[in-house]
């Protein structure tokens, strides 16, 4: 039986894209997550200053405390302002849901429409509607911090990205 290696260079094609946008999705996760901590951690530290330089007002504790606590909370509000972690972090999440949307279909593709041992124009131009949307996504998306990325490439070898039926297939 003749090897088809125009369908195999499709798989092949599909194989890479899938790959670069499973880093993709990765990272834009453990940003997200990453941010949404700093989030919460930066606005509970501003949250307890402000109450701590509050209480220390009003009843005329120590005004080094009332001074100091009015202080942090004030950088903290800044630094949540300046930072935007809750911004970021929606931003890469949406990405990441959307680098993972793309994942999905390509992995169907492969699975599914590329099994039949008919290969038909109509599938070169599916894969170049797979590129062009991953281009569109790595124009629109927020640019991934390095620490991120290193995040995510650590959980892809965790094999956090695994899928059981993938391992019982292999298995099989």
């Amino acid at each position: 039986m003749a090897i088809d290696y125009s369908r195999e260079a499709v798989i092949a094609e599909l194989d890479r894209l899938q790959e670069d946008s499973l880093h993709s999705e990765k990272a834009h996760f453990e940003a997200s997550r990453i941010y949404g901590q700093i989030h919460f951690i930066v606005g509970i530290i501003a949250a307890i200053a402000a109450a701590l330089a509050s209480a220390a007002v009003i009843s005329e504790w120590y005004p080094s405390l009332a001074a100091g606590s009015s202080a942090l909370a004030a950088c903290m509000a800044a630094a949540l302002t300046f930072i935007n972690p809750a911004k970021k972090a929606s931003q890469h999440l949406t990405a990441g849901n959307a680098y993972s949307r793309l994942r999905g279909k390509m992995r169907r593709f492969v699975n599914l429409d590329c099994n039949s041992s008919v290969m038909n124009s109509n599938r070169r131009r599916t894969v170049e509607r797979f590129a062009d949307r991953k281009d569109r996504l790595n124009a629109e998306a927020p640019a991934i911090p390095r620490w991120a990325y290193l995040l995510g490439k650590c959980r892809i070898g965790a094999s956090e990205a695994a899928h059981e039926v993938d391992a019982k297939m292999r298995t099989s």
